[in-house]
């Protein structure tokens, strides 16, 4: 247990490193790399969230843990997307409006998340001690987040397609690599942190931060 929050603990230290340091490299781009610190800065907060996650023995607890950490993962997706656009994309009219309407609804989403009566854990139905592979979940807002966060992702991995599609080869490749290296440290998550939670089993949600 000990050894599992030092390693998310250090995730979230050196995501919140590595945000600064490329937000404050140069003024260059500045707004796209205003977007990465968010990703980055989400990370760091879905992170320290499944922390504090781990170590919680009551209900109310993993009630408090899991809106922060799922808070986190519900701003992370569209950031995501919007940093993939701008980075390789042209910003065209379209561009402009999905991001608006992208960031208007990972706010009203958070706000939900915050304040929505156990939004994913049903704090009622939960015993002590606390046993993460059978944590009751509310399954309609569960579908909710997990359909939001996908969506997201499948958007960030659209952009990417079609920039890959209509770059040249040099930028190709370095589409390629970025898209690569995505998809295959998402791949983890989406069985941790979302196909085995759907299940009530949150033993292992630590893993998507740290394979991110």
């Amino acid at each position: 247990m000990m050894s599992r929050a030092l390693v998310l603990g250090m995730v979230a230290l050196m995501a919140l490193i590595l945000g600064m340091l490329v937000l404050k490299k140069s003024k260059r781009h500045h707004d796209t790399k205003q977007w990465f610190f968010l990703v980055c800065l989400c990370l760091a907060v879905w992170s320290a969230g499944l922390e504090v996650f781990s170590f919680a023995d009551n209900g109310a607890a993993l009630d408090i843990a899991s809106r922060w950490f799922y808070v986190a993962s519900a701003v992370f997706c569209p950031a995501l997307a919007i940093f993939t656009a701008k980075s390789f994309l042209p910003l065209t009219k379209s561009l402009r409006a999905f991001i608006c309407i992208a960031s208007s609804l990972f706010i009203v989403f958070s706000i939900y998340i915050i304040l929505a009566p156990e939004f994913i854990i049903n704090v009622s139905e939960v015993t002590a001690p606390v046993d993460f592979s059978q944590i009751p979940i509310n399954s309609i807002n569960y579908v909710v987040f997990a359909t939001f966060f996908s969506v997201f992702f499948l958007i960030a991995m659209w952009f990417g397609y079609v920039a890959w599609r209509k770059s040249d080869n040099i930028r190709r490749k370095q589409v390629a690599i970025y898209m690569t290296g995505l998809l295959v440290s998402s791949i983890p998550g989406f069985v941790v942190d979302l196909l085995l939670p759907a299940l009530g089993d949150y033993r292992y949600v630590w893993v998507g931060p740290v394979a991110i």
